[in-house]
């Protein structure tokens, strides 16, 4: 009886804080700024954004300016070295990746290479591409930030934030480069077509470098404590393009023409005859235009919620497709190691139905992560979501029966172990 109780207390606590949570949730995201049909507001903030922009061009000189003698003096006599440092850098940076790529980048062949072979040659890509021109970056900045002359005032923020998005730019683009490879389509890693992975290739790398100078001049601002009415600004037009990425992305992953005959495309199809894929691209781009209207009417951090959101659930359905796809492949090809056939004698048949098998399982498994994923990404508390499920899964009572999912599962597992061995 007091278990039972202490678990009532529980659930009543729980209730508190996820209303409490919700309710912060709603007043940060509801609140309301001018309108852009208040055209003297608006007027403003785009005058206030001109002059936001002019000051970041001539930071430079206004950092210069506002040095000592003693200080001027220093800086022009390291500048040379720094220079020389940076040239060196990035001559040695052009060096190994080219270095690299040569002995273990793509290179021309008939036939599809193996498995292992594409995911090696993948990783030295991802290498010469991504992790060296970081590296220098990130060495770069990190001298930045320790050099106090330097990293002063909005200039130092300047350059601080401009060399972090850079790395991030640089990360992303060998990351998408390397998973789709769009201009060498039998070191793939994943089976897409030619022209798929170079339009998605092209409209995923538009859309990191729009996304990221908007943010870039987003998080500037904010740093350098600029007025409300130049934050305004750059938030409504890096939602406005945050919602353009979004529609030609779903336009180029998802739509579908080929679905649709040459006369349904001309009398422009109903949605009833498109594909699945076609209607989730118009959906997800009527989804993205909607969601950015409220800024249009001064709920800007309503409308960079949502964007943010879809954004980041098309990053995580992507990751969790690529990745289950990337392990059926590896199984795969495990399966296919002639140390089963030969050594432990198991027919090709029961090979087939220990993929049919794995399959089976790992599917609703990763759709199952994925949507957890997805629920604290909009906003549900992970935590007590995570409670409830550990709860669920671990054990439940009906009446006087304790229902275990987690023991079900095992004793299947151990069922099917046990048959193959005997």
């Amino acid at each position: 009886a007091s278990y039972d109780l202490i678990l009532a207390n529980i659930d009543e606590l729980n209730k508190i804080i996820l209303n409490r949570r919700n309710q912060e949730l709603l007043n940060n995201i509801l609140v309301k700024q001018s309108s852009i049909f208040e055209p003297k507001e608006f007027l403003k903030s785009m005058i206030s954004f001109a002059s936001f922009l002019y000051d970041i061009v001539k930071s430079p000189v206004s950092w210069y300016t506002q040095m000592s003698p003693d200080q001027q003096a220093n800086v022009r006599a390291h500048l040379a070295h720094a220079v020389l440092a940076v040239v060196l850098s990035l001559v040695l940076a052009v060096f190994l990746s080219i270095l690299i790529k040569r002995k273990f980048g793509y290179r021309p062949v008939e036939d599809r290479p193996g498995y292992g072979k594409r995911a090696l040659t993948a990783a030295a890509e991802l290498i010469a591409t991504g992790l060296i021109p970081a590296a220098v970056i990130g060495a770069f900045l990190i001298w930045f930030k320790n050099n106090a002359i330097m990293n002063n005032g909005n200039f130092g923020i300047f350059m601080t934030y401009i060399c972090s998005y850079l790395l991030a730019v640089f990360l992303l683009r060998a990351i998408i480069k390397v998973v789709f490879t769009p201009f060498n389509g039998k070191w793939r890693l994943i089976e897409v077509s030619d022209v798929w992975a170079k339009s998605l290739y092209k409209a995923l790398l538009f859309s990191i470098v729009a996304i990221s100078i908007f943010s870039f001049f987003g998080r500037v601002a904010i740093q350098t404590h600029y007025a409300a009415d130049v934050i305004y600004a750059l938030k409504l037009l890096a939602n406005a393009v945050k919602a353009v990425c979004i529609v030609v992305i779903a336009r180029t992953a998802l739509y579908d023409n080929q679905s649709l005959s040459d006369e349904d495309l001309q009398n422009e199809a109903d949605f009833g005859s498109m594909s699945f894929s076609s209607k989730a691209s118009l959906v997800l781009s009527f989804a993205a235009v909607a969601a950015f209207v409220p800024s249009l009417f001064g709920y800007i951090v309503l409308s960079e919620f949502i964007l943010d959101r879809l954004i980041g659930s098309g990053i995580l359905i992507g990751v969790f497709y690529i990745v289950n796809r990337l392990i059926r492949v590896l199984f795969h090809a495990v399966l296919l190691l002639k140390f089963w056939r030969r050594t432990l004698r198991i027919s090709p048949k029961t090979l087939v139905k220990t993929e049919f098998w794995f399959t089976f399982f790992l599917n609703p498994l990763m759709i199952l992560l994925a949507g957890l994923f997805l629920l604290g990404l909009w906003g549900v508390s992970v935590d007590i979501l995570l409670n409830n499920t550990k709860q669920f899964l671990t054990g439940f009572n009906i009446g006087g029966v304790r229902v275990s999912f987690t023991s079900i599962a095992m004793g299947i597992i151990a069922f099917f172990v046990s048959m193959m061995v005997f």
